[in-house]
């Protein structure tokens, strides 16, 4: 018995990623995406401000890959 695994899923279109799950998809990878959000939204903190402490920083990226990931798990959970 194998799982079907879709890799890089990463701007596919909604109805599509259903529509693959629908079909035997069982696992959808996200990295492209999830990197491509946590260095965007990472840059635009750092240029927008002086701080350099990570500790302050990293939370605004970790939460919009949170907030990403928290979406994609609302499209593609039946």
């Amino acid at each position: 018995n194998a799982s079907l695994v879709l890799h890089g899923g990463s701007g596919i279109p909604d109805d599509q990623l259903q529509q693959a799950i629908a079909k035997g998809i069982c696992k959808v990878n996200f990295a492209t995406e999830t990197k491509n959000i946590f260095m965007k939204t990472l840059q635009k903190t750092l240029a927008d401000n002086e701080e350099i402490d990570l500790r302050k920083v990293f939370p605004v990226a970790t939460s919009s890959v949170v907030n990403l990931i928290a979406e994609k798990l609302r499209i593609v959970t039946p």
